[in-house]
């Protein structure tokens, strides 16, 4: 029985076929060579976006380190400024309390109720009985004649005056001040009547 060739039978090469296969590995190779290029290209970029992102990155650290070290610059200042201000303020508190210190004694701890009283006794603190039983602790006029008597140290009395608005305000102070001068005359009055009643 006659047989004819199997169609797996290779089939003879054709120019045709020969230049067919040399333009698909020509196209194989240029496909190669291209995805090179842009896989290349991709890499270059993308170490650029890093390089860039990193420069970005860095200047963002330093702005941000600058505007901590601005910041802890301002903390320190405000806190000398506040030391400075609390040292003024206790030193202006510590003149106020020594300003009413004479020979050791606190007037502001003197036990009175009201401003005439204080001042009755803050007169014992700071003047003598020989002062003021020769003296005024105000000066007072009649009728255009001057007193005869002279007056308190008036530095002294108006640290008095200065007390007593410390202590009682300045409201009280100058609704009582009339009251007050007349009661410390008076006191001065009568120690200079006792010491001529003992003469």
């Amino acid at each position: 029985m006659l047989v004819w060739g199997s169609q797996d039978q290779a089939q003879p090469h054709t120019k045709q076929s020969v230049d067919d296969d040399e333009d698909l590995m020509n196209a194989d190779t240029q496909l190669d060579n291209a995805s090179e290029q842009e896989l290349s290209q991709s890499v270059l970029n993308k170490k650029g976006q890093e390089e860039t992102v990193g420069v970005t990155n860095q200047d963002d650290r330093e702005e941000i380190v600058d505007e901590k070290l601005g910041i802890e610059e301002m903390i320190r200042d405000t806190h000398q400024i506040l030391k400075r201000m609390e040292k003024d303020k206790v030193t202006v508190d510590d003149e106020k309390k020594n300003k009413f210190v004479v020979d050791g004694k606190d007037l502001m701890l003197i036990p009175a109720r009201d401003p005439i009283k204080f001042c009755l006794q803050a007169m014992d603190v700071m003047f003598s009985r020989e002062e003021m039983e020769k003296s005024r602790f105000k000066a007072t006029r009649k009728r255009g004649l001057k007193d005869p008597l002279p007056t308190l140290d008036q530095t002294k009395v108006k640290l008095i005056d200065d007390a007593i608005i410390a202590r009682f305000g300045m409201e009280q102070f100058n609704d009582t001040a009339a009251k007050v001068r007349t009661q410390a005359n008076q006191k001065c009055s009568d120690l200079l009547t006792k010491k001529k009643e003992k003469d």
